[in-house]
């Protein structure tokens, strides 16, 4: 449903650029088109604009932006964006905050990989899932594997097989 609403949301944009077009090709005023365009952004991002009422279409983001951890007895919100891994070990899933905190979570890697955008994080192996903006190089390791080095600190040494290693390359160039 929520990919119906995204699709619809998408022509509904289209039209609107399409219409802009046509005026601009028209010579109508630049900051006319200009506001249409600002009112457009903000009806897909679910903004109200001043004089109108709340839309119920709202373009929800399938990905987590906020990882929820309990700690003692607080609740602490993680922002994904500055997340630099999760890793898998012992049975508890770790997260290592790009300023090198640690905070661990009863959750499988497999369910935190569907949740978290394909662009900004990698499955690397069995253990380790990590974040494009961590990685500082790869180099190579035997036979077409690579290791990865990341600004944090980790338990261990990140491995991608030789079967994964370009599709690695091709994510971390963002094709």
């Amino acid at each position: 449903m929520k990919n119906v609403l995204i699709i619809e949301a998408e022509v509904e944009y289209v039209k609107k650029l399409e219409n802009i077009f046509e005026h601009v090709a028209d010579g109508v005023n630049v900051l006319a088109v200009l506001s249409s365009a600002e009112h457009i952004t903000q009806w897909l991002s679910g903004n109200t604009l001043p004089g109108h009422k709340q839309s119920s279409r709202h373009i929800n983001c399938p990905y987590k932006t906020v990882v929820l951890v309990s700690q003692k007895n607080k609740i602490i919100p993680l922002p994904v964006k500055d997340i630099a891994c999760f890793y898998f070990n012992n049975n508890i899933l770790g997260i290592t905050m790009l300023s090198n905190q640690k905070y661990y979570m009863s959750a499988a890697l497999d369910d935190m990989e569907k949740m978290l955008d394909p662009y900004f994080f990698f499955r690397a192996n069995r253990q380790f899932l990590i974040n494009k903006v961590s990685v500082v190089n790869a180099e190579r390791f035997f036979a077409r594997k690579l290791a990865v080095t990341l600004t944090v600190d980790i338990p261990a040494t990140i491995i991608i097989s030789k079967a994964r290693s370009s599709a690695f390359l091709k994510w971390l160039e963002g094709i």
